[in-house]
């Protein structure tokens, strides 16, 4: 019996392209992610059109990627009925890590992105002379704002990653 067998139950093949698809999906989803504090720190150091045309880019980026982050989970269903039961949904780290990607998926879309939509919608009403000390204000608040759910989704990622690794609690 090979590791693959092991891992794979009968069939390597099916359980290995979906192992493949998994992992692409999550670096084509998650990787584009670490990126954006980069981004949003050259949009800071760009006032007016330029530094919203890179946050608006990051917003875009964000929607055309998401759809392999919401794939991430889909394929790890599939990989765990595909084990031939040597991974169960009930192992710890099987529990753990969708309840990770549950939370972070709610971090990320109903906290995270409305903020940024509507820090680039208040960028996009500031004039030449700059924002108005009340716009400046819930701009200035709405980047640490940010800058705290991003740094916390980061945190998330890499929890999930330590655990689809390590698999804690898993023989």
């Amino acid at each position: 019996m090979t590791f693959g067998t092991i891992l794979a139950g009968n069939d390597d093949t099916i359980y290995g392209v979906v192992l493949f698809l998994h992992i692409l999906a999550a670096i084509a989803g998650f990787g584009p992610t670490f990126v954006y504090p980069v981004y949003s720190a050259m949009a800071k150091k760009r006032p007016g059109p330029e530094g919203l045309a890179i946050n608006q880019v990051t917003l875009d980026i964000a929607k055309r990627f998401e759809y392999f982050i919401y794939a991430v989970p889909i394929l790890g269903i599939l990989l765990v009925l595909l084990s031939d039961d040597v991974f169960e949904f009930s192992d710890v780290w099987i529990s753990l890590s969708f309840l990770f990607y549950i939370v972070a998926l709610y971090i990320s879309q109903g906290l995270h992105t409305p903020n940024l939509r509507k820090l680039v919608a208040l960028q996009a009403t500031v004039g030449p002379d700059g924002p108005s000390p009340e716009v400046g204000r819930e701009l200035e608040e709405r980047g640490k704002r940010a800058g705290m759910l991003g740094g916390t989704l980061h945190v998330f990622l890499a929890v999930l990653l330590w655990l689809m690794i390590f698999k804690p609690g898993w023989p």
